[in-house]
């Protein structure tokens, strides 16, 4: 007879199995497949990510990708979720070059615990469609 741990364990296993299973299925919130070019200032955002945080009151999952030459895509896999989202754009820390001299040292005029990131935010809606071309201007 098994003693209950086991069938303790047993359980543990049988509900991850579901959970797993469960989690190939398409009833996942809907998400969107989005693309489109990021400005700052009316020039090319530099590399980086940018997050989509939804704001909407039935929440819904943040979706990140990267930046890269100024545009970004999510496939409808990872993109965000329809409704009003707060957008988050990070640049990529900058090269070690930048940040440390060509001896290793610290870049003249860098302070220590400084990041080297630069961030920006705005908000804007998602589409209910599959897809879409979305625009983010920063200032």
């Amino acid at each position: 007879m098994p003693s209950f741990c086991q069938s303790g364990q047993w359980l543990v296993v049988a509900a991850l199995h579901a959970t797993v299973v469960g989690c190939g299925a398409s009833g996942g919130p809907a998400r969107v497949a989005v693309r489109g070019e990021v400005d700052v200032g009316g020039r090319e955002a530099p590399d980086g990510t940018i997050s989509f945080l939804p704001l909407n009151a039935g929440g819904g999952p943040a979706a990140t990708t990267s930046v890269k030459a100024g545009r970004f895509q999510f496939d409808g896999k990872h993109g965000p979720s329809p409704g009003r989202h707060r957008v988050l754009v990070v640049s990529a820390a900058s090269s070690k070059q930048q940040r440390f001299g060509a001896d290793g040292a610290a870049a003249v005029g860098s302070e220590q615990g400084a990041s080297p990131q630069e961030r920006w935010q705005t908000e804007v809606d998602v589409p209910n469609e599959t897809s879409c071309e979305l625009p983010i201007h920063l200032k």
